[in-house]
């Protein structure tokens, strides 16, 4: 099985969304990054503005300069997203978004825009994760192959379960 497809960063940032999903301590760190710290920097900032309001010489005694803290806890999920946006960029530039992947009984290898090339043998690939929009094939714990799930036709996706079945061992999907 051979698939051609263009990387985008919608796709990016789904495979990282599915990275993030995987296990508790994953998911975990993704709720706090993504909630709880802009909440608690929403909490703060109020309470500074309710309390500079509520007693007169506030802002006297505890400088500006403190809020700086619950702002970017506040924009820490816009700081994400840029950091995410250049990650994407640097990792994958215009030029090496076209990319393809082959798939069979043996080995799995991925060409980045026909200037290089990846071989891995299915002993090498550890978990398997797939959602409507991405299918991850991981390599360790942080390092994985990634490509669009929409690439794949129903009967290729059927065919890439398959091998994942044959090929890696039970739970790791």
């Amino acid at each position: 099985m051979r698939l051609e497809y263009t990387l985008t960063l919608k796709d990016y940032k789904a495979a990282l969304r599915l990275h993030s999903r995987q296990n508790l301590g994953r998911r975990n760190a993704s709720l706090f990054f993504g909630k709880v710290l802009p909440g608690l920097g929403l909490f703060f900032l109020a309470l500074e503005a309710f309390l500079s309001l509520k007693e007169t010489d506030y802002l006297s005694h505890n400088p500006p300069g403190l809020l700086v803290v619950p702002l970017v806890f506040l924009l820490s999920p816009a700081l994400q997203a840029n950091q995410v946006r250049m990650q994407f960029n640097q990792l994958f530039p215009p030029s090496a978004r076209s990319l393809s992947i082959a798939i069979d009984d043996e080995r799995i290898v991925c060409v980045d825009s026909k200037s290089s090339e990846s071989r891995f043998l299915w002993n090498a690939i550890a978990e398997y994760a797939q959602d409507e929009q991405i299918t991850m094939l991981y390599l360790a714990k942080q390092k994985f192959l990634f490509f669009p799930t929409a690439a794949m036709s129903p009967d290729r996706r059927t065919e890439l379960n398959d091998l994942v079945a044959r090929h890696l061992p039970r739970g790791t999907s």
